[in-house]
Parts: structure tokens; C-alpha cells; sequence
């Protein structure tokens, strides 16, 4: 009988841990979150605006304080610039995005200027934003970075929720072609 309850007690503890996982709600399909924000010059920018161009658009959520994040800026940067008249990017730098760290939230807050340093040194030329409050991010369901999406006339139709690659980004430009 302890065999069993251990059994079932194991069982609901694997079925809660990866419900937490996998309970993110996929935004591929919905209507992208079209938004206000800064540039981290300060220039105003407006989503809308861009998605009226009728280029697909692709974003990209990223900090300062996550290495894969910057582990994979020189690629988003070849990428870019491999297919800058086919698409729009954007990189995102969010600010206070909450993690957890010894079952305790922390709030983990960004320096545009830091931010804007090591995306030149990375030599991301596309539009880079700060968001001050995480509040795009929310919107996107970010909750880990790095954490990207691809939109097209106003939908999103990928969604990636770890660190890119050379294939993923080779899977996307497919995606993005694909028309």
C-alpha cells in the first residue's frame, strides 16, 4: 500500500511541476498586442505603425542580466541584416520582470544605457525598446527570456520561448517567406 501512495504522490507531483511548465498560454493565432513605447534613445515608437507596412515583424525580449540573451544578439544581429528588406525587428529590453529566486519574487531591474552599450557592441542596428514596467512583456506572456515572436498582418503566427539558433532562425526565415 506505501508503494502505491508513493507511487500516486510522485505521479501528482510530476503532473503539478510540469503543469506549471507547460501552462503558458500559446499566443500563436491571436492578435498581437500592438503598444506604445520607447526607443532606448528616447524616440516615441508605435507598433501599429510598423505592422501597417505589411512586412512581418519580429520580436525578441531580452535583459542585460540573461546570458542567453546575449549569447544570441550576434545572431539576431546576422540575422537582421541577412533579411532586413523581407522583415522588421525589434529587441525589447525589459525592465522588472520578475523571477524567482529561493520560492521569492525579485524584480530585476535594467540600465537602458548598459542595455544600449551591449547592443552596440553586439552590433544590433534595428529598433531597440525599453520596457520600463515589463508591461509589453506581460502582454506576451514573457515570464523567461529570452522570448520571441513573429508577426504577420497583425497575427502571431510563432512564438519562441528559449534561446535561438541557427536552425530555429533558419526555420523562421521559412516561416517568414512563406507567404
Amino acid at each position: 500500500m506505501d508503494l502505491i501512495l508513493k507511487y500516486l504522490h510522485y505521479n501528482f507531483i510530476i503532473f503539478l511541476f510540469s503543469s506549471t511548465i507547460f501552462c503558458q498560454e500559446d499566443l500563436v493565432g491571436k492578435e498581437a498586442y500592438v503598444f506604445f513605447s520607447k526607443t532606448l534613445e528616447g524616440d516615441n515608437f508605435l507598433l501599429s505603425e510598423i505592422i501597417e507596412n505589411d512586412k512581418p515583424i519580429f520580436i525578441n525580449f531580452f535583459a542585460t542580466w540573461c546570458s542567453p540573451c546575449i549569447e544570441e544578439l550576434p545572431l539576431l544581429s546576422d540575422f537582421y541584416l541577412k533579411n532586413k528588406n523581407s522583415l522588421e525587428m525589434i529587441i525589447i529590453d525589459v525592465n522588472n520582470l520578475s523571477v524567482i529566486e529561493n520560492n521569492l519574487p525579485i524584480k530585476l531591474a535594467e540600465d537602458p544605457f548598459i542595455a544600449q552599450k551591449i547592443l552596440a557592441k553586439n552590433n544590433i542596428s534595428f529598433t531597440s525598446l525599453f520596457d520600463k514596467y515589463a508591461f509589453i512583456a506581460r502582454q506576451y506572456g514573457v515570464t523567461n527570456l529570452p522570448h520571441s515572436v513573429l508577426i504577420k498582418d497583425g497575427i502571431i503566427v510563432w512564438e519562441g520561448k528559449k534561446k535561438l539558433t541557427n536552425i530555429s532562425l533558419n526555420n523562421l526565415k521559412l516561416l517568414i517567406n512563406n507567404d
